[in-house]
C-alpha cells in the first residue's frame, strides 16, 4: 500500500473507528482519487492532456517540416494544445472534485 493510501486508511479509521482495517484499506484508494490526491503520473486526465498537447505539437511540427501550411489544420492543432494545457492546469490546481466545491 502506498504512503498516500495508508494515510487515507488511517484517516478513515480515525473518522470511523468501527470500520475494520481491511475495509479502510479498500476504501483508501477511492478517498484518494475523490480528493485529487493521487500523484500526477497516476492521473488518467493528466496523461490524456499530455497526449493532446503532444499531438498538437506533432501536427504543427509536421506542417513546418513539410512546408504544407493549412490554416484549418493549424487551428485544430492549436486548439488541441490549448485544450491540453487548460486541462493540465485545471487538474493540477483542483483541490476538490467537480460538484463538491463550495
Amino acid at each position: 500500500m502506498s504512503e498516500t493510501n495508508e494515510k487515507a486508511a488511517r484517516l478513515i479509521k480515525y473518522v470511523s473507528p468501527e470500520t475494520s482495517w481491511e475495509a479502510a484499506e479498500k476504501l483508501a484508494p477511492i478517498l484518494v482519487n475523490n480528493n485529487n490526491q493521487e500523484p500526477w503520473y497516476k492521473s488518467r486526465v493528466t496523461w490524456g492532456a499530455i497526449a493532446s498537447v503532444l499531438t498538437g505539437v506533432g501536427t504543427l511540427t509536421t506542417m513546418v517540416v513539410n512546408r504544407d501550411f493549412s490554416p484549418d489544420t493549424a487551428y485544430i492543432a492549436l486548439g488541441s494544445i490549448g485544450g491540453g494545457v487548460l486541462t493540465l492546469y485545471g487538474r493540477w490546481m483542483a483541490r476538490t472534485p467537480l460538484g463538491l466545491g463550495q
